[in-house]
């Protein structure tokens, strides 16, 4: 691993950020990832993270690919700022319970590619920039109203059978870990090595 010297006026210039500003209420959107927030324990807010457009959108979240080209920090804030994050609130404890929405974001977190998304909130979102040097960028929020996946997301063979034997620990696995579970199979765990 080769590491590389942070010079001081690298890190203090004030990065050239493009942002949209026109954001729709109604959107076709390619979700890269979702969202779980962490807030308001066990009443969390879970989304998807999506840019108003149907395209390629995997770089919008995509740290490895933001590295290897070398982007500058403007560049990946843009990219940030740029995903709309379509939510709703849901308490962690309700595991079992299902919900279409709850649906969605599994299928987007368990997807190998961005999946394409139709997506209506209660609102239009308006993106609020803060400014302070810690935060990481955030786009626009507004609740969601009705979402619906519009394409038939590729989920790796090995998820889908990890999914399939073990529902309820994948249920678990995919709703964030918040409580310990000393319970759970380490099998999904097997598979983590092998992709």
């Amino acid at each position: 691993m080769h590491l590389q010297r942070v010079k001081f006026k690298d890190i203090e210039q004030i990065p050239h950020i493009n942002i949209q500003q026109n954001f729709k209420k109604d959107f076709f959107g390619t979700s890269p990832a979702p969202f779980i927030g962490r807030f308001g324990y066990p009443q969390v807010n879970i989304g998807v993270l999506s840019p108003q457009t149907l395209n390629d959108t995997s770089h919008y979240d995509s740290p490895r690919q933001w590295s290897l080209q070398r982007l500058p920090i403007g560049t990946i804030a843009s990219l940030r700022y740029g995903l709309v994050n379509s939510r709703t609130s849901w308490n962690v404890k309700d595991i079992h319970k299902t919900g279409k929405f709850l649906e969605i974001c599994q299928e987007v977190g368990m997807a190998r590619k961005a999946v394409e998304l139709e997506v209506r909130l209660k609102e239009q979102p308006k993106l609020r920039i803060k400014p302070e040097k810690e935060i990481i960028p955030f786009g626009p929020q507004a609740e969601v109203q009705k979402a619906r996946i519009t394409s038939n997301p590729a989920v790796d063979s090995r998820v889908e059978r990890v999914v399939r034997k073990f529902p309820e620990q994948a249920a678990v696995s995919r709703k964030c870990r918040f409580e310990a579970e000393p319970e759970i199979s380490p099998h999904p765990l097997e598979h983590y090595g092998s992709g």
